[in-house]
């Protein structure tokens, strides 16, 4: 059952008025040239965040790469009477790749002994590797297996100071060197 009203309801003073109509919607597009350059101009100032934000982030993929390299060394399997030689055996291999892809390679092949040890410390705002700390990674490198016994602290250390440099040095610009060598595009 419904109501029914009678024709005749309502207020009658008001028989005459009608509703009053709304206005359109305000548009969210910019009214006028000047809201269309900023519009452009900071589109222009994101594409041009992104495109740097993005080659830094290639540009850095090196450094990536030795820091999971160097990660995977860290944990080793823990078994009594690990030999340390053998493990860290990577690690200036990893040196080397990484400063060939941030400097010149002549500076860095003829780098060699202590002018290799102030070469990575010089890359660096303040040295990380001491003379008993860069003996180990000479000894790593150049002695046999049964000539070093490494300890746990002096593998540590050196494996601190190469990730603390892969992720300090200070790449130099190359210059005049955009060329591919090595099979691999100089930035």
């Amino acid at each position: 059952m419904a109501l029914e009203f009678p024709k005749i309801f309502g207020n009658y003073a008001l028989k005459g008025l009608e509703e009053i109509a709304s206005p359109d919607p305000i548009s969210t597009l910019p009214s006028g040239p000047g809201w269309w350059f900023v519009f452009g101009a900071v589109l222009l100032l994101c594409a041009a965040m992104l495109y740097r934000a993005r080659k830094r982030w290639w540009a850095n993929a090196y450094r990536r790469r030795a820091i999971t390299a160097l990660a995977a060394l860290e944990k080793p399997e823990r078994h009594p009477g690990q030999n340390w030689h053998d493990h860290l055996q990577s690690v200036p291999e990893i040196l080397r790749a990484t400063a060939l892809h941030a400097y010149p390679r002549l500076a860095v092949v003829a780098a060699s002994g202590d002018t290799w040890r102030e070469f990575l410390n010089a890359a660096t705002d303040k040295p990380l590797w001491s003379e008993k700390t860069f003996q180990v990674l000479y000894a790593v490198s150049y002695k046999p297996a049964s000539a070093s016994e490494i300890s746990t602290q002096e593998a540590e250390s050196v494996l601190r100071a190469a990730k603390a440099w892969v992720n300090e040095h200070t790449p130099q610009p190359r210059v005049g060197e955009n060329k591919r060598q090595g099979g691999r595009r100089c930035v």
